[in-house]
């Protein structure tokens, strides 16, 4: 067994590469690829592969592009279960009143835009490559039966971290009102588009041809018209007080708020794999953790019970959101991966991976590969690690 660990800078591509005990023995696992300015997949080990991208990042499916032009073969594709809702609420909060005004340029524009057109690229891809075994996932389901799904939870309202229940109440307080707080924030012609996506029954055909997601509709059907309408609604309840601020104000500031939360939830349903194969001659497992927050994986790790990860990826190319010293100490693994190149997240000064992430790392003594040299003010803290840092890991050059 091997994890090889892409350096394509600070954004996320791994390949697993099962031993022949496992179902998947003769292709590659490949979890995300990266921005796309760095093409990993001709240094792939196996030209067939099973495909999972954590999440809606472009910094973890921008590399797709060059899928198109590459004779690697998708087999399988894994997505988060709630990606078409994200998809759903950037393509809604760009119609809200005042968004308009803002720059077509503006950061905040440009990610929800980026979230949509990411999914309708990777939709004319898998149909260019004929890749048919599309599956959303979620917590407890086994890919194999070395491969475990930890996040993100099927449940809306623990994939969102609201009180039980308040997805549900807020959607039907918005039928009984005949969504008032929902036409509020749209105009009466923007309203009218939304309602096929957003409110109507028949969501489910109308979304689907303005996304053009032939491929997806059976996953997305199998995941349960409720569910998907309580993650919508869930979002809506959490930050209605931020929309409503934006509409009120046109304060663009409040916009990018309102994005950077959806970004926040985006990661927060990230899959989290995990995968454990045990032989006589072999003992491997790893933890693949996307971009999650530090309370979705101690959930993650709380579920792992006493189990150790002899390789751990940290989430978000080390990111101070992520910490949890608790969930190091518990998984006490034998190395840490961190992906990355020195940038820094929103109006964070201290640039990814963050101090305090190494600082905790160095504590507990852990081994860290880290993709690229670690740099704090202008000094080299962390040198990149050497190719083969662990005799289950490599480290990969493109």
């Amino acid at each position: 067994m091997k994890l090889r660990v892409f350096n394509v800078g600070q954004a996320d591509s791994l390949e697993l590469i099962p031993s022949h005990n496992c179902k998947f023995q003769g292709k590659s696992i490949l979890v995300d690829c990266g921005w796309g300015n760095k093409d990993v997949f001709p240094a792939l080990k196996n030209n067939k592969i099973s495909l999972v991208l954590s999440h809606s990042d472009k910094d973890h499916i921008g590399g797709l592009i060059n899928l198109l032009n590459s004779n690697v073969t998708v087999e399988d594709l894994w997505l988060p279960c709630y990606s078409n809702e994200i998809v759903k609420i950037a393509n809604f909060l760009l119609s809200i009143k005042g968004v308009s005004a803002i720059s077509s340029r503006s950061r905040s524009v440009l990610e929800l835009n980026n979230v949509i057109d990411g999914y309708r690229f990777l939709d004319s891809i898998m149909r260019t490559k004929r890749c048919n075994n599309i599956r959303l996932v979620a917590k407890g389901d086994k890919i194999c039966r070395h491969t475990s799904v930890l996040n993100p939870p099927l449940d809306p309202d623990l994939a969102l971290g609201i009180e039980p229940g308040a997805s549900e109440k807020y959607w039907k307080e918005q039928q009984n009102s005949n969504y008032e707080t929902i036409r509020s924030w749209l105009t009466p012609e923007e309203f009218e588009k939304q309602w096929p996506y957003l409110i109507s029954e028949g969501h489910i055909k109308s979304f689907s041809e303005f996304m053009n997601f032939t491929n997806f509709n059976p996953d997305f059907n199998s995941l349960g018209f409720d569910r998907r309408m309580r993650f919508i609604y869930g979002f809506f309840s959490k930050y209605e007080s931020l929309i409503d601020d934006f509409v009120n104000s046109g304060d663009s500031r409040r916009f990018t708020k309102i994005v950077k939360e959806l970004k926040l939830t985006s990661n927060d349903v990230s899959v989290v794999l995990k995968y454990k194969l045990s032989t006589k001659h072999d003992d491997f497992s790893c933890l693949l953790t996307g971009d999650v927050g530090k309370k979705q994986l101690a959930n993650c790790v709380s579920d792992l019970k006493n189990e150790k990860i002899k390789i751990f990826k940290f989430p978000h190319h080390g990111s101070a959101n992520s910490l949890d010293r608790n969930v190091l100490k518990k998984l006490s693994p034998e190395i840490v991966v961190v992906s990355h190149n020195n940038r820094t997240y929103g109006r964070q000064i201290d640039p990814h991976p963050s101090k305090k992430v190494i600082d905790a790392l160095d504590k507990l003594n852990i081994p860290t590969a880290y993709t690229n040299d670690v740099i704090k003010n202008g000094t080299v803290v962390k040198n990149k690690s050497s190719t083969n840092p662990h005799k289950h890991v490599e480290m990969v050059e493109i």
